[in-house]
């Protein structure tokens, strides 16, 4: 399909590229490419662009950026196997630890390019979440270097993984993430930084759920389509989207959001819980948990709205697919804070 050279032709046995996603208003220039990105060596990132001609899809162009992007050495998590601990269970989760984790985010700055992405890294006796800024002057030739990385991993027993990054327009990055251990069960949480915090860390973790339950039975395959997103009616606003369990076998759906407070674009999100944010004054918005029934229950309470008298701090619980069908819904779904009192699920499945 592309005019692929074939000094890059072994591009076509590589697995897990992530394609560039683009967050914020503001576009590529004209004649940016694709970007494709993954990690070949435990010390470099690789990078393809992809230069598409959708008249004639056979001129398209995929080209080998050389040389890899040097990033800090790492050991994959569990060897890219499962051997993330649960409480409760012998039973681990498989760490995909042999992959970059969605998304590559992509956003244009009024002076450089930015693009951020993570991947579940061995950190001592557990698992950590490594994450990498990468930045290009504004053109579109994309010379992308490294301008920032670091590895979140507290010292506390806990396996952090299977996360996902994003930065909104102000420069904030976010990550959310699964965590589990022996002594808990698998728990959803964010961390995150801004601009001005010393490059390469990362703020105070925040729990947007602790889990309930551990998975006793079938596969080890946990929470690969969570994603975090940034609300384009404010571009301040992260959405994040994970798995939690009920029982032992029951995947649902748990999302939430938050802003950070130096970002002020658009409308300000209520605050709505105790626990703050990753820096100091950033707040948290309304949570929703799906979970549940059938697809034809989710249907039907897709087209409704939650009840006029919903607080800001009420949780709404609609079912959704069931079991392994779950994860086939809610990228489709668009759920927002539509005012101070009242809050709204549209999507369409």
């Amino acid at each position: 399909m592309f005019n692929m050279p074939s000094t890059i032709r072994t591009a076509r046995n590589d697995g897990g590229y992530l394609p560039s996603d683009l967050d914020g208003s503001t576009e590529p220039l004209d004649g940016t490419p694709g970007y494709f990105v993954n990690f070949e060596t435990s010390s470099g990132l690789r990078i393809y662009t992809l230069a598409p001609n959708f008249a004639n899809p056979s001129a398209s162009v995929l080209n080998l950026v050389t040389p890899d992007l040097t990033v800090a050495a790492f050991s994959e998590a569990c060897s890219g196997s499962p051997c993330i601990p649960q409480a409760g269970t012998a039973q681990q989760l498989d760490s995909l630890g042999d992959r970059l984790m969605y998304r590559l985010a992509f956003r244009m700055f009024a002076d450089h390019e930015a693009m951020v992405v993570n991947h579940s890294v061995a950190t001592g006796s557990t698992v950590g979440v490594r994450w990498y800024e990468l930045r290009a002057p504004v053109s579109s030739t994309g010379n992308l270097s490294v301008f920032q990385q670091g590895t979140f991993s507290p010292a506390d027993g806990t396996y952090r993984w299977m996360g996902s990054a994003a930065m909104d327009q102000a420069g904030d990055i976010a990550v959310g993430y699964s965590a589990s251990s022996s002594s808990i069960h698998p728990a959803i949480r964010y961390t995150g930084r801004a601009p001005g915090d010393p490059a390469g860390t990362m703020g105070t973790e925040v729990s947007l759920l602790e889990g309930s339950g551990s998975q006793t039975s079938g596969p080890s395959r946990w929470g690969e389509h969570a994603a975090m997103r940034i609300d384009p009616r404010d571009d301040c606003t992260f959405w994040y989207a994970n798995e939690y369990l009920n029982g032992s076998y029951n995947w649902s759906t748990f999302v939430g959001s938050f802003k950070f407070a130096g970002c002020s674009a658009g409308p300000t999100v209520s605050s709505v819980s105790p626990n703050g944010g990753p820096i100091a004054g950033g707040r948290l918005a309304p949570r929703w948990r799906i979970g549940g029934a059938s697809r034809s229950a989710l249907q039907k309470r897709l087209k409704q709205s939650p009840p006029k008298t919903a607080s800001p701090t009420a949780r709404w619980e609609a079912p959704v697919l069931p079991s392994v069908l779950v994860h086939k819904i809610w990228p489709l779904a668009i759920l927002h804070f539509a005012g101070r009192h009242s809050t709204t699920l549209r999507g369409r499945v």
